[in-house]
Formats: C-alpha cells, structure tokens, sequence
C-alpha cells in the first residue's frame, strides 16, 4: 500500500513538471516574434543600426496578439519594431488601428504618438486618441493627451487621460471626464464604464444635468440598463423650485421617481419649506416626499426681516403641492365649503337670527352691522341692565317707523318708472362692458400645498405647539386638521382640547381654532389656578397668534378666577347654552351669553381642589414640546444653489475633435432643451401676464360697474329729494281741498292761492326731475363710454 502511494506522488509531481515545462514553452514561443507574413523580408543596415525590413502586407504573431502593417522595420538590437501604413493590432476583444506604431517587444507595449488611433471592442465602443500605449500581454490601453469613446448607442465619454482594461471589458476615464448619455450632461473627476453590465461608475465631483434638474454627488453609478442612478455618497439635487441633500440616492429616470437615504433635507422655495427624514421617496415635479424615518417639516415665513418657523414631526409625512387647476374638483369643492364653514361667525349668526325672528323677517333679510371689539353685546347688556330684552329700543325704533303715514314713504309713479329705468340702463351699460371678459381666463398654475401626518404628531412654532396622532393641511383652505385626542397651546398659556380641532391659517398666522366635540379650553393662572370653559364646540379667535376671543357652544361651561392686588380671591363659573368670552391682556374682560346663564360666584379660600374643575379637565402641559428640538433636531443647511449654478457646463472638446459631428448633435440637443425651456417660462409668463391683464379688465369693468352705480345713487337720490318735494306739495293740496268744506270765504280765497301756488311749484318740480333725469342720463351714457374705450384700448395694447 506504501509502495503504490509513492507510485501515485511520484506520478502526480511528474504531471506539474511536465504541466510547468509546457507553460514555460508556451511563455517561451510567446515572447517572441514570429513574422506569419509578409512579400518579402531582408536584412538592411541603416546608420550603422542593423534592421528586418519586412515589405507587405505583413502579419506579426506575439502574446497571442497580431500585428498587422504595410510595412516594418524591426530593430534588431532594440528588439522594436517600426510599424508603418494600415496599421492594425488584434487580440481576442480588442482591435486597434493606426497609421503607425512603435511596439516594443521586450515591453510588450504598442506606442501610438502623433497619429489618430482608434481602438474597438466587442461592444462597438470606439475609443480616439492620438496618444495611447497597449499592452498585449496584460491587454491594457491607456491614452493621455485627450480621448473620445462614442458606444453604438451614440453615447459618448471624453477624458484628458484613461484606459482601457480588455479583460475586465472596463473604460477608465480620468481628469476632466464629460459623459453624454440618454440626454443627460455629466461632469466628474472619473468615469469607469464597464462595457459587459453597460454600467458607469462615478468618483469625485460628479455632476449631471437634464433639463432644468442639476444631480451631484461623490460616488455613484448609472445602470443604463434599468435606466437608474445610484449616488452613494454626499448626495444633491438641484431643480428649479426645489434643493435636496442625502447621504445616498436612487433616482430612477423612467419614472422621475428618486429614493433617499439619511441625513435628508428637501427644501422648496416656492412654499418656504424644509423637509427632513432617514428614508424618503422624492419626485421633483410635481413636488412629492413621503418622508419616514424620524420624518419632520420646517415651514418658514418672514416678517420684518425676523424669520418665524413651525416644526412638524411624525412617523411618517407626506409633503406635496399640486397644481391649483389639476386638483380633483371634488377636493377643490370641499375646501371650498369648509372655508365657508370656517368662516361663520356661530355667535354672530345665532344672534341675528335671533333678532330675525324678533323682527318677523328671515335670517337673510336682517343685516347686522359688524361688531368691533368694544361694541357691548347682548350678554354684556344683560349683566349691566338686567333688562330682558335688550334690543327692545332698536326693534321699538324699527317698530316706531311703520306707524308713519304710508304716503309719507311713497314716492309718486313717475319718480319710480325713471329709478327703474335708470337701473335697466345701467345694467345695459355693464353688459356691453363685461362683453370684453368674456374670454375665458387662463388655467390657475398656483403650487397649492398638502401634508398628510400619520401617528405621533408634533407641532412647535414659538408660540403655539401642538400634538396628535393624524394631521391633514391643505393650502385650498389653509386649515390643518388633527384628529385623536388632539392638543393644542398657545403663548406657553391656554390649552385646547377635543375630539378634533381645526386650525385656520390667514397670511401666515394662527387666526381661528374650530373644536369639535368634547371642546375644553384651559389658561393657566398658577400652578393650581386654571381659567376653564368647555362645551360640544368650541371657536377660538386669534390676532398675533394670541387668543382674544372664544365661544363655548352647545351646554357651556366656564370657570374663571378674579384678582384682588394680583392674589386669586374669586372662582366665577357660569354655565349656560353659549358663553363667549373676550381676552384682553390674557384676562378674561367681556362674557356674552345666550339664553340662561347660571352664574356663582365663590371664595376660593377653603375651596376644595376638585370644585374648582369642570368636568374633563385635564392639563396635558408636561407633554407640551419646549423647544424645536423637542420636534426636530436636524440641522438646516444652507441653500448650494449660487454654488452649484456656477460649474461649467460640459463642452466636450475632445469629441469636438474625435466626434465632430456628434459632438454637433449634442450642442444642437441642449440648444433645443434650452429652447424649449425657455418656451415653457414663456408659456408661464404669458400666462400670468394674460392673468394680469384679464384681472386690469375685471377692475375696469368693476369700475365701470362702480362709477355708473355711483350715477344712479345721484339720480336715485336727486329723484327721491324732488319726489319728497312733489309729495309734500300734493299732501298739502290734498290737506286743502280737506279744509275747504269748514273755511269761510276768504279764508278759502287765500288757500285757493296758495294751492295755485303749490300746484306751479310742483309743475316747476316735475320739469326739474325730467332736466335732472335727461342730464344723468346723459353723464351715465357718456361713463360707461368712456370706460368701455378705455378697455378696448388696453385690450388692443397687449
């Protein structure tokens, strides 16, 4: 058994030697020239140097590489042969031609200098150069001096130097690399393009430009394949609107969709806003973020130079903003409604229709004149006069105008017939003006904004925070709605509670808080004494972001505390159908109510803790964000885009020289994008310039509209003066013809003149309505001409 093991090694170590001798031969007969070809071949001496002169065509064998040429001098003591004419150089991926090489057998090393060469490989990618050396036995090329490669998709890489590595089928470009593919424009320190996956990869400094969008980043790869970028390192984004960093991105051009990933931050110019998060999904237009990952939003406003922030964080955040005139109309519609909603003063409208009803007329028929905030209202009234009808003096004055003579207040028919007409005549004229609007305006491009938060709400903004488990914004309305067991405080002070509350945005400040169901305010006096009301529903008013005013509606509740020389001496509460209360200096000053108000008042020495709570009182200020970074604690950067607006554009010179024409089709590509992007802006210009002008039209016809209104109140008022004159005339006529039957004779004389008298004055009256009414006439036909002129020509202007 021994025996036959070292039989077998024995063996076995002959195998390798024989294996080593034959890979030795091979290397032997591969390191030299083996001359396949040629029509002749001699020995010449030239300057004392001895060479083979080989006329051909002649054909080379070394390192499995053929040389092919017109003619070779091969230098026998340098062991260097001059390759001249149709010079080609084949191995297995590779094939290169020139008009002349040197190739250094020793080295193994092919040098082209001077002349053009062209190197091929399996792909159809076309490298030119003028310098460039080959290795046929490590099957390397590298040119330096400036280099073009253009695949067979027209796509195209230019370096100052590079090579090219035939067995990993690998271009390497370095120093000024410019990359044009798939209508993108890329700039980087290097480019490795790898012919078999049909990948590049990126080093430092790497930029790309399609269209208006600028991509920077440090390291990356584009699958052209998959029509994918990969950035992996220092990551940027620059679009028109928007700027966006992470530490590494996908982006995939089929769907203009990009994936990024830590230390994110997306900032939109258009609507002041920063975007934050570890993992968020990006599409630049129209602008999208889903943001996960310890997701936040920072939306800024500036006011007096002083920049005021509102941190929003979430699990997740969904950022957008469409278009005004692509928004679902049904979408448009309910915001639209619930701004009206909004906007309704529900204490306003109850007291008017209260008082409708005093009055006999509809809600619509009665108008009230607005309240300031020092007009005393009906609960105030009550309190001070414990009268029970309030507005027993104005009803009783309106009440007191109906029992004057009824041909007190008429006017005679024919002042009506000329006030009717005047109306009918103005109309006419406002119809011939609102002819020139009725082109129908342009579509309304306004970015409106949207952000959807899911669980773990936070708010903070200086002086109102806020928290939640779900928020929806829309910019329609300007109303942020949160949703279970939501909580809200304003100035470190008041705190809002409900099932729901929506809070209504007005030029960039708080303006009005809705509370809906199970409604509960709380402002904390001390740290035992707190300011409560509550009801089904609540409505706070806001002005600098301070409450100033709130209404309790449905089963309200109130407790509020009273001072004597700054000590709490008295707990109030009152209890009624709706409360409003009005701040002034963070103290309650006015309290309105409606219907029965049940009101104690109570020592608050000795008062036990819990009399001194409503019922679901519950102070949440230790959950209350302190500061931002108790909602956000990413660092803002700073806008790059004066940075990154200032790098070159490629323009490719080496293929200028290499690709001429291609280099053409590519200036004539961004010569057309360019174009057509400055077409678009146009577009937009136009738009908002024809926006522009229609809204001038819409002013002139409203001031058409006024001035011929302004015409008629003229006309109307000068009727109704000369038609108190008429009436007053005829009433004393009348009152006349009464007084003759009892009157003696001169008596009746006398009053006979006097009624002629009254009777020319009343004539002389008539003859002035008619001047007056063909002079107004006059005016308002010469208005409302002048004013459509005037349209017209702006019109024609534009």
């Amino acid at each position: 058994m021994q025996g036959r093991c070292k039989t077998f090694l024995s063996y076995l170590f002959l195998l390798v030697s024989l294996s080593g001798m034959a890979q030795e031969k091979k290397e032997a007969q591969d390191s030299l020239v083996r001359l396949l070809e040629a029509n002749s071949a001699q020995l010449q001496e030239i300057n004392g140097t001895s060479y083979r002169k080989v006329i051909g065509p002649a054909r080379f064998l070394h390192n499995d590489t053929y040389l092919l040429c017109d003619t070779a001098l091969w230098n026998v003591n340098t062991n260097i042969i001059h390759a001249i004419g149709h010079v080609q150089i084949l191995q297995e991926n590779t094939f290169l031609i020139s008009d002349k090489i040197d190739y250094i057998v020793d080295e193994n090393l092919a040098q082209f200098r001077g002349h053009l060469v062209e190197l091929f490989d399996k792909e159809e990618n076309i490298l030119r150069t003028n310098h460039l050396d080959y290795n046929t036995k490590d099957s390397i090329a590298t040119f330096f001096g400036g280099g073009a490669m253009r695949n067979k998709d027209g796509n195209l890489i230019e370096s100052k130097d590079g090579e090219y590595r035939a067995k990993e089928k690998i271009f390497s470009f370095t120093k000024d690399v410019q990359m044009f593919t798939d209508s993108v424009f890329i700039k980087s320190d290097r480019i490795d393009y790898n012919t078999a996956e049909n990948k590049a990869y990126f080093g430092q400094g790497t930029t790309a430009w399609q269209e208006d969008n600028m991509l920077f980043a440090n390291d990356g790869e584009f699958d052209r394949p998959n029509n994918i970028f990969h950035f992996k390192k220092d990551s940027y984004i620059l679009t028109k609107d928007q700027e966006v960093w992470a530490d590494t991105l996908t982006y995939f051009r089929n769907t203009g969709i990009a994936e990024l990933y830590d230390n994110i931050q997306i900032l939109d110019t258009v609507q002041s806003a920063f975007c934050f998060a570890d993992k968020a999904v990006y599409q630049p237009q129209p602008m999208s973020a889903i943001l996960t990952r310890k997701p936040s939003v920072a939306i800024y406003t500036f006011e007096n130079g002083i920049r005021d922030t509102t941190f929003l964080a979430a699990d997740t955040l969904k950022y957008y903003s469409i278009r005004y005139c692509d928004i679902d109309t049904n979408t448009v519609a309910l915001a639209i409604e619930r701004k009206k909603l909004s906007d309704i003063d529900p204490v306003a409208e109850i007291e008017k229709e209260s008082m409708a009803k005093r009055l006999g007329k509809t809600n619509d028929d009665l108008l009230l004149p607005k309240q300031s905030e020092d007009t005393p209202v009906i609960g105030d009234t009550l309190a001070r006069t414990g009268n029970s009808h309030p507005v027993s003096n104005s009803l009783r004055i309106a009440s007191d105008s109906s029992s004057l003579p009824p041909d007190s207040l008429a006017l005679p028919a024919d002042s009506l017939v000329f006030a009717s007409d005047s109306l009918f005549g103005m109309n006419d004229s406002l119809l011939v003006v609102n002819d020139t609007i009725t082109a129908e305006p342009p579509k309304d491009t306004t970015a409106v904004t949207f952000i959807d938060a899911w669980h773990h709400v936070k708010i903070f903004k200086n002086d109102i925070q806020a928290l939640c488990d779900s928020l929806v914004y829309t910019g329609i309305d300007s109303i942020a709605r949160l949703y279970t067991n939501p909580v809200m405080w304003s100035e470190n002070k008041h705190q809002f509670t409900a099932d729901s509350i929506q809070i209504v945005i007005k030029d960039n400040a708080l303006s009005k808080a809705n509370l809906i169901s199970n409604a509960f305010i709380a402002s904390q006096e001390d740290t035992i004494h707190y300011n409560q009301i509550k009801g089904a529903e609540m409505v706070a008013f806001f002005r600098d972001n301070d409450i100033y005013r709130y209404d309790a509606l449905g089963g309200a509740s109130m407790i509020f505390y009273l001072q004597e020389d700054s000590v709490i001496t008295i707990m109030n509460q009152k209890e009624g159908k709706i409360i409003s209360a009005r701040i002034k200096d963070r103290q309650v000053q006015k309290i309105k109510y409606i219907e029965n108000l049940k009101n104690d008042a109570l020592p608050v020495y000795n008062l036990p803790l819990e009399n001194q709570r409503l019922r679901g009182f519950h102070w949440r200020g230790d959950e209350r964000p302190l500061t931002r970074f108790d909602v956000s604690d990413r660092k803002i950067r700073s806008s790059q885009r004066e940075k990154f607006n200032m790098i070159l554009f490629p323009d490719y010179p080496n293929t200028a020289i290499y690709f001429t024409s291609a280099r053409d089709s590519i200036l004539a590509y961004k010569a057309k994008s360019d174009s057509l992007r400055v077409a678009r802006e146009l577009a937009k210009i136009r738009a908002k310039e024809q926006e522009r002008r229609m809204e001038e039209i819409r002013r002139d016809s409203l001031a058409v509209a006024d001035s011929l209104g302004n015409i008629t109140d003229s006309l109307t008022a000068n009727n109704i003066g000369i038609a108190d004159s008429l009436s007053m005339a005829a009433q004393t006529l009348h009152n006349t013809d009464n007084l003759n039957t009892s009157l003696s004779k001169k008596e009746q004389a006398r009053l006979k003149k006097q009624q002629v008298k009254l009777a020319k004055q009343q004539v002389k009256l008539q003859k002035q309505q008619a001047k007056e009414e063909k002079r107004l006439a006059k005016r308002k036909r010469k208005e409302a001409a002048k004013q459509l002129r005037m349209a017209k020509r702006k019109s024609n202007q534009k």
